[in-house]
Formats: structure tokens, sequence, C-alpha cells
């Protein structure tokens, strides 16, 4: 669905003086032009293990190819404790299903750390009439907490008759969490929005 091709393009997004450490099962991701990057693939080690490993190594970014077993578990115990540049991948069919594939074995991720995942962007391929076979985001949606529940907002859906991603009309917080973060109004967040929209 072209999971890992958005990973590259999201690469771009990244500060030049970032420190970023990538763990894959087998070498696909291509950060090209990046001079602080490490790139570890499991051969003798579990992707649980390199994730451990990767922590000592005080990643800004860490980006863990396709997320399947227990190494989940063990990445939102790293994002818990402050290492909130995290991306991944994972096999779901939507938002929901990419909470319950967490919640569940073999991850078993703990309920409560799920509302440390900001954003989940949804990929299918799609067979276009007109264009054939085709890669598409179908959804976007944050993540947060209400009570003891996990709550999914979506705030971009696909419309496959005008083969588009379209904004909601569901608020979002995503502004309000970057602007809090680095400490900078929420029109300068607007602002880098709107520049890296053109790039």
């Amino acid at each position: 669905s072209g999971k890992t091709t958005t990973l590259n393009a999201l690469s771009a997004f990244i500060p030049p003086n970032e420190r970023i450490i990538t763990i894959e099962d087998s070498l696909e991701l291509s950060f090209l032009n990046r001079q602080n990057w490490v790139r570890l693939e499991a051969k003798k080690s579990s992707l649980e293990e390199l994730v451990k490993n990767s922590l000592r190594m005080r990643p800004d970014r860490l980006v863990v190819g396709e997320v399947r077993g227990s190494e989940a578990e063990m990445l939102f115990t790293a994002m818990n404790v402050g290492h909130r540049g995290v991306l991944g991948t994972l096999h779901a069919n939507s938002d929901r299903d990419a909470i319950t594939r967490l919640e569940n074995a073999p991850m078993n991720v703990p309920r409560a750390l799920i509302p440390l995942v900001d954003l989940i962007l949804v990929q299918h391929r799609i067979l276009d009439r007109r264009k054939g076979l085709v890669k598409r985001i179908t959804q976007v949606s944050e993540v947060s907490r209400i009570e003891d529940k996990i709550a999914l907002n979506e705030i971009y859906s696909f419309d496959i008759a005008a083969d588009s991603l379209n904004r909601t009309s569901l608020p979002s917080q995503t502004r309000e969490k970057l602007a809090k973060a680095l400490t900078i109004p929420q029109t300068e967040v607007d602002a880098e929005i709107s520049k890296r929209r053109e790039l």
C-alpha cells in the first residue's frame, strides 16, 4: 500500500540536525543525504533487542520499518519516557484496527500507553477505473483518551470519486499540541504547515 514510501517521504521533513535511527527486518528505508542516520537491521538480534539498544544511542527520531510483535511494547515504553519522535508502520485496515492490533497479542501494548500515538495514517491499494491500481492515504486520525477509552478523531478522509484526501469538519488537536511542544504560537505552526504543503 506504500507504507515504506510514505516513511521515506516523511523523512524529508525531519530537521537535518536530528539523529535518526531506523530499525528494520530487511533494509528498505532510504533516508538519502542524511549525515546523522544509523541503520539497524534485525539479522542476529530481534527487533525488540534493537529497539532497546537504540535508546542508548540517544535518537531524536526512532523509525521502525514494520512493527509486528513484542517490540511494540518496548517502543511505547520508550515513548512514555520521553522519546516522542517515533514513526512506524503496521498492517491494519483502519485506525480502529490499528489500535486493536496494538492492544492484543503479540504486541500487547497497555491501553494506557496507546494515546502516546499522535496520528494514524491508513493507506490502501485502490483499483481506480481510470488510473488502474493506485496507492492512497485513505484516512488520517488523531488519537486521544477520554477517561479510560481510546478516542479516534478522523481529521482527513478519502473521497474515492474525486481521488482526494479531504479535511473533515472535526476539530484537530495536532496543531495545538505542536505549538505547545515547540513553545511557539499556533499561527507559526500554521505558517510552517502551509510551507510544507507547498513543498
